[in-house]
């Protein structure tokens, strides 16, 4: 309930976690009986250190009043209980996780370099006219090849989620217009992820799989982009991959293959 109202966080010191359901109640002196029982509760934890934690579980459960032998005017009768104790969470021992290799470009160097394009496409015009002004009989066509590349982008998700939100598709529209005004020989790589603090190896392994062709559908069913300048991959479940923030490995990054 915490993390539906408030948001996912992870050093949360209290977090409250209602529950309901069905149970069976069976007395075993006399009167015998076995009823079908409804029931709620409330289950609080407090953080003490990262690994403790003190728990508090608030419970109910009601019955039909045939059940204690004694009818009553009630149709109901039921039962309130608390329980306290402790939770201890064992940390990871002689196990390494996954290493994920994280390509990053330099945004200044990768201006200056869409800069210089520009400014010999520029040139390769200007030479164009002065042969034409020249008439000369061999006029040499002056190419520069289109390199631009779209700049790495990273799409994070809600935990245990793959649909990617609204304002996540804008940005996916102008990375999509960017690879566009590039080569068509250039090929990105969409890899997804998911946190491995949640969840089991299977689940992140799908979960993974999900958000990255979910980014692929994106830019080409919404955005025009080609299918043969994607490459779709996806990593399993990773350990925190920036900032030691695991909401950024629920994540997929696209970036240009080497």
């Amino acid at each position: 309930m915490s993390n539906l109202i408030a948001g996912y966080k992870e050093n949360r010191i209290y977090n409250l976690s209602p529950y309901v359901g069905l149970g069976w109640m069976v007395a075993t002196d006399e009167p015998i009986a076995k009823e079908i029982s409804a029931n709620i509760g409330l289950y609080n934890s407090f953080k003490v250190s990262d690994g403790l934690d003190v728990v508090l579980d608030l419970r109910g459960a009601m019955v039909n009043d045939r059940f204690d032998g004694e009818l009553g005017k009630r149709k109901y009768e039921g039962v309130l209980s608390a329980m306290a104790g402790v939770t201890y969470k064992f940390k990871r021992r002689n196990w390494e996780g996954p290493k994920t290799r994280i390509i990053k470009y330099d945004e200044e160097q990768l201006r200056n370099l869409i800069a210089r394009v520009e400014e010999l496409s520029n040139d390769n015009e200007s030479l164009k006219k002065q042969l034409e002004n020249a008439k000369s009989q061999t006029i040499t066509d002056i190419q520069v090849e289109n390199k631009v590349l779209a700049a790495p982008v990273l799409v994070t998700f809600p935990i245990n989620q793959s649909e990617v939100p609204r304002e996540t598709r804008v940005n996916l529209g102008f990375f999509a217009k960017v690879i566009k005004t590039g080569s068509p020989d250039i090929v990105y790589k969409i890899t997804g992820y998911a946190d491995m603090g949640t969840g089991t190896e299977k689940i992140n392994e799908e979960l993974s799989k999900k958000r990255a062709q979910a980014v692929y559908n994106i830019l080409v069913n919404e955005f025009g982009i080609s299918a043969s300048q994607l490459r779709v991959v996806h990593a399993g479940g990773v350990e925190n991959m920036f900032y030691d923030d695991p909401r950024l490995s629920r994540a997929v990054i696209t970036m240009a293959e080497q």
